[in-house]
């Protein structure tokens, strides 16, 4: 058997695999010591250990997160079972973290001589992280191997909910990725338990797609709570007919592992009363960096979302098991995100957002308990390397909504502060089309649920789109991006200095001086005011997309955007209390199912 191929296995006599020794993958990841720690050499889709050397699986992929197996479900005996070759030693260890350390505890050592493949299991007891140790004391291979337990697991059946638009190509390779996993797979636990909900935003892929496991539905352009929403109906509406249990929502243009998929439908059909209800999420881990991870669940934090473990470089022995510690997080966002099929109901839809912030308000509303483990991810661009100036609008007036819903909205004087630091923060570097888009969120956000009931989403978003900036190839940019002053900028502190802040402020980051620089190049983000200080023109550029767009200093934009703040505080006197009154009473009318299908027609 082809070792570097998932091997997924059928529930026989109660022995259930938990989790597949995976190997390194140049088409989903190539990180060695994401896999193993050592001296791993993938030869001939297994593992060489030369003689003298070792390998480990302290790892993010291959370690068994036991602590978390025995919490999530009613497990209590766990086993090893490696196919391997050569004349070695195999060592057993828990990896934990007691008073702050990091302990790695041998639990059991065996002695192996073979020098065909045989199959070596061990029972695996301790606490923390378990993995495995080969060293060699002559050359040795290992071909694959799983984690296994025994149990009686619940049905379940999967229905992934997919949103795209106009991202064929991201598409197009996970299915192919999942129907030769999984539904073309009949070896595969998954077959016949995995239905795929597609929700075509930009009506633009061909129906070829859609077979007896694959739905395809056109839809409008209603963004992404339009498209996971119209996902989430069409699987509620079928799903005494086929028998489905779950929900999984997936983003389009991630890159996912098969093996995530099956360690989520493992967890569901495990889960013990405590988790019945719970909800399964994935990590986060970056595309142009597959080693880092970006977060693993989250907190609202009144919208200053805290990224739980951000910034872990997952190859590291000593991140894996602390990223198994769990900081309660709130919710799970929807590149990866699946609970069960019951939590959907004629009421319970997620809020008409368009875009950002609905998988934080639907997490909120629903989730109890949040499943996390090792291995269970996405690679996914990060949102740092995606600029967009329209984004302000729905995150400012999404965020606000949020915690009106929530009972945790900000009181009328914080309200008006966050609002002045968000639209200054603009002005002060030129970017007044940003500022106008954030008075237009919160200017909407005063409008109420009727706005939402009485606005069409997708023309709506047109008119947002067209407000904000475009970005533009750097051949088409007016101005063309300095790399020296691109890279001092990138890197350059603001000036603190109680002169610099009092002049800052007193002309408005320069607003009222004559210009002493011609242009000047700083990054899309983060962007000081001192980069722009004293500039004409300024080209905020991405370098990695090569793109950019231009900005130039205008008094009278930034006293337009002042105007129209002081406006926006008025607001807040007059309608503040009662625009927080009618979401915390009447949300819950644009999240029936009534309502999604007239704004969805239908």
């Amino acid at each position: 058997m082809d070792s570097n191929t998932v091997k997924w296995c059928i529930f026989m006599n109660k022995k259930i695999i938990l989790q597949n020794i995976l190997f390194p993958d140049n088409e989903i990841c190539a990180e060695k010591e994401m896999y193993f720690h050592g001296d791993a050499l993938l030869l001939n889709n297994r593992i060489s250990v030369e003689k003298n050397k070792s390998v480990c699986s302290d790892t993010y992929f291959n370690g068994l997160s036991i602590d978390k197996w025995r919490e999530y479900t009613s497990l209590n005996r766990f086993f090893l079972d490696i196919r391997i070759s050569g004349n070695l030693k195999i060592s057993i260890y828990e990896n934990y973290i007691s008073d702050g350390n990091i302990i790695k505890n041998k639990t059991g050592e065996h002695l192996f001589s073979s020098e065909n493949q045989m199959n070596f299991s061990s029972e695996c007891s301790g606490r923390g992280i378990i993995s495995f140790e080969i060293y060699a004391f002559d050359d040795s291979f290992l071909y694959g191997g799983e984690y296994y337990s025994y149990a009686e697991p619940e049905y379940v059946k999967i229905a992934a909910v997919i949103c795209t638009y106009k991202r064929e190509e991201f598409l197009k390779r996970n299915i192919s990725i999942i129907n030769k996993a999984f539904l073309k797979n009949p070896d595969s636990p998954l077959y016949k338990r995995l239905e795929i909900f597609i929700a075509d935003n930009g009506q633009t892929l061909e129906t070829d797609i859609s077979d007896r496991n694959i739905h395809l539905f056109s839809n409008r352009n209603t963004g992404g709570s339009g498209g996971f929403t119209r996902g989430m109906i069409e699987a509620y509406r079928v799903k005494a007919e086929k028998k489905l249990t779950h929900i999984l929502l997936m983003d389009d243009d991630i890159v996912i592992s098969p093996e995530a998929l099956y360690r989520t439908f493992i967890l569901f059909s495990l889960a013990n009363e405590n988790y019945r209800n719970a909800f399964a999420g994935g990590s986060m881990i970056r595309l142009d960096r597959r080693f880092e991870q970006t977060e693993s669940g989250a907190l609202w934090n009144r919208g200053d979302i805290i990224s739980l473990k951000y910034g872990y470089d997952l190859r590291d022995a000593e991140n894996c098991i602390r990223n198994e510690i769990n900081d309660n997080p709130e919710y799970q966002a929807w590149w990866y995100c699946g609970f069960p099929i019951s939590v959907i109901n004629e009421n319970n839809l997620p809020m008409p957002y368009f875009i950002r912030g609905d998988d934080v308000e639907y997490g909120l509303r629903n989730t109890e308990k949040l499943m996390l483990m090792n291995g269970i991810c996405v690679w996914h661009e990060t949102f740092e390397n995606k600029y967009s100036s329209f984004l302000y609008y729905y995150i400012i007036r999404n965020e606000l909504i949020n915690n009106a819903v929530y009972h945790i909205s900000l009181k009328p004087s914080e309200f008006k502060a966050y609002i002045k630091r968000k639209v200054m923060g603009e002005i002060l570097v030129y970017r007044y089309r940003n500022a106008e888009l954030i008075l237009k969120a919160a200017e909407d956000f005063f409008k109420g649920t009727e706005f939402f009931k009485n606005t069409d989403g997708f023309r709506l978003h047109q008119d947002i789109m067209n407000m904000g900036y475009k970005l533009v190839s750097s051949e088409n940019l007016a101005v063309k991006p300095d790399m020296k002053q691109l890279a001092e900028n990138s890197c350059r502190n603001e000036n603190t200095s109680l002169l610099y802040r009092t002049v800052r402020k007193l002309t408005i980051n320069g607003h009222i001086l004559p210009c002493t620089r011609k242009t000047v190049t700083v990054p899309l983000s983060p962007v000081t005011h001192i980069s722009v200080f004293g500039a004409k023109t300024v080209c905020n550029y991405d370098s990695a997309g090569n793109t950019g767009f231009i900005t130039e200093k205008s008094f009278e934009s930034a006293y337009r955007c002042i105007k129209k703040m002081k406006y926006i505080f008025r607001l807040c006197d007059e309608k503040y209390e009662s625009t927080i009154n009618d979401f915390e009473k009447n949300s819950h009318e644009l999240c029936t199912m009534s309502f999604w299908e007239k704004y969805l027609g239908i």
